[in-house]
């Protein structure tokens, strides 16, 4: 993906996190086509942070 489709990709993911109420766009350091193959640990932060998050509101 050239740099140009990535920016608009970007944000377009951005956006639509920004329209929910609890979303939250993370960009993987290592990206690549499946994330949770290529950067397993980072996928399991962003659980862990969410559920420590809803956790909270309880």
């Amino acid at each position: 993906m050239n740099r140009a489709t990535r920016r608009a990709t970007d944000n377009s993911h951005a956006h639509r996190a920004a329209t929910t109420t609890h979303g939250e766009h993370v960009i993987a350091p290592r990206p690549g086509h499946y994330v949770p193959l290529t950067d397993p640990i980072l996928i399991a932060e962003q659980i862990r942070l969410m559920t420590a998050r809803r956790d909270r509101v309880r």
